[in-house]
């Protein structure tokens, strides 16, 4: 039907690296892109619907003059009129940044309005974002918390509305305990927003070995707060290497967990799983999804998403012919058929 390119393409500008709806637009992020001479400043441009085409309407320009290899809107976040695009290489020595746009309710276009640093050298604050509502959460993956424990989550609430709005820090967590972790990889909060899955791709086994992977879970407190309540562990230690990867909801109690390097007859090909919560906090594995034989960097399992009965899976390693890492998406259909949210 159509396909997008930037305003004026460029050379390794990354142009699709993220996608996020706002409304009916369509936030395409090219966060390697190189402006006005600044090589991977990074760029999001808009794209509004116009009689059934994607028609181009902004590219938003950062609130704050960027340095070269910033990669601005490496990833991004919209709901309810608010925007924000993370800077995961902001700053010197790289402790990241996230900028915050609102909308004009009259053209649609995004208004630049405040900016939040992260205070850790290396620290990668922006890296991942999540807005729902007057909250928003941010991924800092390589904070150090102790040793090379790494990765904190930051909640931000705002008061107010438009040019007066303000955003506050409410909680920075982690998981409990110790390993590598690197915590914060991916976010999905489920539909009803009390339940959050945080994804720790690094997260070594209990005696520090073995670099498995895990999946946080979290609920919200009457007081607001998020509170560990379980962890997903993936199906097998012995194949698992990045368990957590990538992590969606279905509903608010299917969990799907992409393994960007789970092994597959010795070989890291990747695969993704679904889990659910049968009973408060058992998360239980009910369906998985492979490519079949693979290869090693398939990377099966980079994004996953569920669409009704369907669960679509990316391996954005996938060689296709003679040409090399240019990915595929599989479509799983009924994948998820018994047992939603009741009884069908």
């Amino acid at each position: 039907m159509q396909a997008l390119q930037a305003p004026v393409p460029g050379n390794s500008d990354g142009f699709g690296h993220h996608l996020a709806f706002a409304g009916n637009q369509l936030l395409v992020s090219a966060p390697f892109s190189s402006v006005n001479g600044v090589v991977e400043r990074g760029a999001v441009h808009v794209y509004q619907p116009v009689a059934n085409v994607y028609t181009h309407l902004q590219t938003i320009a950062p609130g704050i003059a960027l340095s070269l290899s910033d990669w601005f809107a490496f990833h991004s976040s919209a709901d309810g009129g608010w925007l924000a695009l993370g800077v995961p290489l902001r700053g010197a020595l790289d402790p990241g940044q996230v900028q915050l746009y609102y909308q004009d309710p009259d053209n649609g276009q995004w208004i630049y309005h405040s900016l939040l640093n992260g205070t850790a050298n290396n620290g990668r604050f922006g890296i991942r974002v999540l807005m729902r509502g007057t909250r928003l959460l941010v991924a800092a993956t390589e904070e150090v918390s102790s040793g090379n424990n790494r990765g904190y989550v930051y909640e931000f609430l705002r008061s107010g509305a438009g040019a007066a709005a303000t955003w506050a820090q409410v909680q920075r967590f982690r998981l409990n305990g110790t390993g590598i972790s690197v915590f914060g990889s991916a976010l999905a909060l489920s539909p009803n927003g009390n339940k959050l899955l945080v994804g720790a791709p690094f997260q070594t086994t209990p005696d520090g070995q073995t670099q498995v992977g895990t999946v946080v879970a979290f609920e919200r407190t009457m007081g607001g707060s998020w509170t560990e309540t379980a962890r997903i562990a993936p199906p097998s230690t012995a194949q698992a290497s990045n368990f957590g990867a990538s992590v969606a909801f279905s509903g608010d109690q299917h969990a799907l967990i992409g393994d960007i390097r789970e092994r597959s007859s010795g070989l890291l090909t990747g695969g993704a799983h679904a889990f659910r919560d049968f009973t408060p906090n058992n998360w239980t594995r009910v369906a998985s999804w492979a490519r079949g034989p693979g290869v090693d960097s398939d990377f099966m399992g980079g994004a996953i998403i569920a669409i009704g009965n369907q669960v679509l899976v990316s391996a954005p390693g996938i060689d296709v012919g003679a040409s090399l890492n240019e990915g595929q998406v599989f479509v799983f259909d009924d994948a998820l058929p018994l047992l939603r949210d009741g009884f069908e």
